[in-house]
């Protein structure tokens, strides 16, 4: 399918976002703004609506595909907004495309909404020169030219790689007195987890109160305290206007394991859409595919942010360059992963047993063929 557009604006900067906002509203009536991660491309849309609201006068709605994009601009999901309520008969055959697409943004669809007119940010923002060149050949780069530092903060790719680590520093970071909240093994993300002041969580579902948003999947808090009914979580969010702001949710403690989980790990699909001020760690980088491994590194703004994992083995096997994580010509090697993990002082088996000890010992995990295991892919949708 043809990606030409009928009008590509050819404005390079984020801070010339009031060129972007005249010819969209003024001359066009609508446009897709795009550029690579560090372009500029949230900055440029939340200038925009501040002038609408505040020296224009008008109202405007921000809406965004997903609860983390929205989070990030202050504004609801598309569907959240139009109180959609799909519908249909899945017994039936699937829509006929006339065409394919190499890039969903060439969609007719997407055109349609943007009146055929895009404009593509081009000049650098955010990121470190070191760290741009490395994104821009992310198959090709050694690991071991990287630290291998223990950080609180964790990117990887398969789901059970996310619940091993977050056990980990949950043990570590594990006080007298903090709250022991077993799994809910009606909630597949869900995993046994002590309670304490400082840790980070994020919700898993959204939950409304009084058709009121109280938060949203993917938001992510921090642990303030608890008490014998509540357990009681901070976060800061931007409001309508942009401006960070701190707020507070109590969650009932019977509640908490359906709405949250750790986030000392997240995997790269949850990841996307953040931007990290921390250092961190990459795992399970041989398994992504390109846009994954793009996707996780890009959450960094400086290079010396990031490190990997020297344990993850690189299992699969690419046998061609279009590989994606549901690509059935992925091929199982004779290695294993290999993750560090906790040693048991009893015999009883319970990864939050408050006899555990940190060890040097690890675990071997047989590889897996496929990943639309169940367990790994409820994460990620």
């Amino acid at each position: 399918m043809s990606s030409v557009w009928d009008h590509n604006l050819r404005i390079a900067d984020s801070s010339e976002w009031k060129s972007i906002f005249n010819n969209c509203l003024e001359r066009y009536g609508g446009l897709l703004l795009q550029g690579d991660a560090g372009k500029g491309k949230t900055y440029a849309a939340k200038c925009i609506i501040n002038y609408i609201r505040n020296e224009l006068n008008e109202k405007v709605e921000v809406l965004a595909p997903t609860n983390k994009a929205a989070l990030n601009i202050g504004g609801q999901t598309i569907h959240s907004f139009l109180k959609m309520t799909p519908s249909g008969d899945d017994k039936q055959i699937p829509p006929v495309e006339d065409d394919t697409y190499d890039d969903y943004f060439d969609h007719l669809s997407i055109k349609f909404l943007c009146n055929n007119t895009r404009n593509t940010l081009t000049v650098l923002k955010r990121y470190d020169e070191d760290l741009y060149n490395v994104l821009c050949d992310v198959d090709n780069i050694n690991i071991k030219d990287f630290s291998a530092t223990e950080n609180r903060v964790n990117i990887c790719y398969f789901n059970n790689t996310r619940k091993k680590i977050n056990s980990l520093w949950n043990a570590k970071e594990n006080v007298e007195g903090s709250l022991f909240i077993p799994e809910d093994i009606e909630e597949e993300q869900s995993q046994n987890m002590y309670i304490y002041p400082n840790l980070p969580v994020i919700a898993v579902k959204s939950r409304k109160v009084d058709n009121n948003l109280l938060f949203a999947n993917a938001e992510e808090f921090t642990v303030v305290d608890f008490d014998e009914e509540y357990i009681f979580l901070d976060n800061v969010q931007p409001d309508i206007n942009g401006i960070p702001k701190k707020y507070s949710v109590d969650i009932p403690i019977n509640d908490f394991n359906k709405y949250f989980t750790m986030v000392y790990a997240i995997t790269t699909h949850k990841a996307q859409g953040s931007t990290f001020t921390k250092d961190f760690t990459v795992w399970d980088y041989g398994q992504m595919s390109t846009k994954l491994r793009y996707t996780a590194l890009s959450r960094a703004k400086k290079i010396t942010q990031i490190s990997f994992s020297q344990n993850t083995k690189d299992i699969i096997k690419r046998t061609d360059d279009k590989d994606d994580i549901n690509n059935n010509s992925l091929d199982v090697s004779t290695e294993n992963i290999i993750i560090p993990v906790m040693k048991k002082t009893n015999d009883k088996d319970d990864i939050n047993n408050n006899s555990l000890d940190v060890s040097t010992e690890n675990v071997i995990i047989p590889v897996m063929k496929k990943t639309n295991d169940k367990d790994d892919n409820y994460w990620d949708r």
